[in-house]
């Protein structure tokens, strides 16, 4: 679970997600950086009370976060909303749809006409 964590001497903005209970390391990532930036990541992460290993983790862990949520999440807007409710109420007819469905296998997460290839 990622819990913030407060610093006596880091700004109160700095608030971000620490790992609390280390889970289980399995995977490993390798960076190469210049002395400047490791040395900014260090200082950082000591200004937070934590590893440089964690304070990346958190970070990079909270833009992947926010990119996912961005590209995921539709956001629409009034006239947008009332579209989508509109098609949702009155669905209408489609064949080209209606045929993908019916060749798709979910449960094997392929088309239909792969199996056999």
């Amino acid at each position: 679970m990622i819990e913030p964590r407060e610093s006596p001497e880091a700004p109160a903005r700095t608030k971000r997600p620490v790992l609390k209970k280390r889970p289980m390391r399995e995977d490993r990532v390798d960076l190469r950086v210049p002395a400047y930036v490791k040395q900014r990541i260090r200082t950082a992460a000591d200004l937070t009370g934590r590893s440089i290993s964690d304070f990346i983790i958190s970070a990079a862990l909270e833009e992947a976060e926010h990119v996912t949520e961005t590209v995921e999440r539709w956001k629409l807007n009034e006239e947008q909303s009332a579209l989508v409710l509109q098609l949702m109420a009155n669905p209408q007819e489609n064949p080209a749809l209606e045929a993908f469905l019916k060749k798709w296998q979910p449960s094997e997460g392929k088309a239909a006409t792969t199996a056999g290839a």
